[in-house]
C-alpha cells in the first residue's frame, strides 16, 4: 500500500522496521554540508535508548514525498506542510499549523495556536467550539474590511427550512422536499419532533399551516384569500443522538464527542 496515495493510506500498513546496514553502537557522522539521500533513511531507537532528531537552526523539507509520524506529532513552534501530513497517533501544536495539501489525522489533535484550513474540511465526529462563525470579506466595502456572523444555536440538532408561496382559494400545499432540492421522503426519514410557523406577508386574512409527512399545508380563514405567505418548518435530526445539553467534567470528556446511533 503506497504511502503517496492518500486514498489508500493505512498507518497499519508501514512497517517500523527497516534493512538497516548499521546497528546501535556505530559511530555517529557529523555533516557540515547537506546530505542527498536517494534510499530510504530509518531513525529508530529502543526504550531503552531513544533516538531524536533535533534540527536547531534548519528546517526539515520534503519536496516530492510525505511527511509520515508515529505515534504522534509534538511541538512548540510551526509546522509547514506543502504537501500532505500522515499521522498515526496524536498531534499536539504549541503554535501554528500550516498544510497546504491534505492532512490524515487519525489521533487527536490539540493546539495552542491557530489551525488555518484553505480548503474542505471533514469530520465524522462533532464539532465542539465556544462559539462558531463565519468571518469573510465585506461583500459592500470590500478591501480589507471583514463580515462576521455568528451560527444559530439550539439545544437540539434543528434543521431550518422556509419559503414563501401563494395562497389558491385559501390554500397552498408545499412540498418540502422538492422545494429544497432533496428527494422525495428525504425529510421525513431525517427529522421529527416538526414544527411550522406561517405569517401573511399581504394581508390580515388569519392562516394556520400543518405538516404531514414531507408536505406542508397552509390554510387561509377566507376560502377566497390569496396572499402570499411565509412559511418556516422547524424539524429534529433523528439521525443522531440527542445532545446531553449539561453535563459535568472536562470537555474532552463530553458525552457529546460521539452522537451517531
Amino acid at each position: 500500500m503506497a504511502e503517496s496515495n492518500p486514498n489508500s493510506f493505512n498507518c497499519d500498513a508501514k512497517e517500523d522496521i527497516a534493512n538497516k546496514p548499521y546497528k546501535i553502537g556505530d559511530d555517529t557522522n557529523y555533516f557540515e554540508d547537506p546530505v542527498i539521500c536517494s534510499g530510504f533513511i530509518d531513525v529508530q531507537g529502543i526504550p531503552s535508548r531513544p533516538t531524536d532528531i533535533e534540527i536547531t537552526n534548519g528546517d526539515v523539507r520534503i519536496y516530492t514525498g510525505n511527511l509520515l509520524v508515529r505515534p504522534g506529532i509534538s511541538t512548540f513552534q510551526e509546522v509547514q506542510i506543502e504537501k500532505e501530513l500522515y499521522v498515526c497517533n496524536d498531534t499536539d501544536l504549541m503554535s501554528n499549523l500550516h498544510v497546504e495539501g491534505t492532512s490524515h489525522l487519525e489521533g487527536n489533535v490539540t493546539t495552542g495556536g491557530n489551525m488555518t484550513i484553505g480548503g474542505y474540511a471533514s469530520w465524522s465526529g462533532s464539532i465542539v467550539a465556544t462559539s462558531k462563525l463565519f468571518d469573510i470579506v465585506h461583500p459592500v466595502k470590500g478591501g480589507t474590511n471583514r463580515l462576521a456572523h455568528s451560527c444559530i444555536e439550539s439545544p437540539k440538532a434543528d434543521l431550518i427550512y422556509r419559503g414563501k408561496t401563494a395562497l389558491v382559494a385559501g390554500i397552498a400545499t408545499v412540498d418540502i422536499n422538492t422545494t429544497n432540492g432533496m428527494t422525495a421522503g428525504t425529510f421525513e426519514a431525517l427529522v421529527d419532533n416538526v414544527q411550522c410557523f406561517t405569517t401573511n406577508e399581504t394581508g390580515w386574512t388569519a392562516i394556520k399551516g400543518s405538516v404531514t409527512g414531507g408536505s406542508l399545508t397552509i390554510q387561509a380563514k377566507t376560502a377566497s384569500c390569496t396572499d402570499t405567505i411565509s412559511w418556516m418548518v422547524v424539524g429534529e435530526r433523528k439521525d443522531i443522538k440527542s445532545i446531553t445539553v449539561e453535563y459535568q467534567g472536562d470537555k474532552t470528556e463530553s458525552p457529546n464527542r460521539d452522537l451517531s446511533i
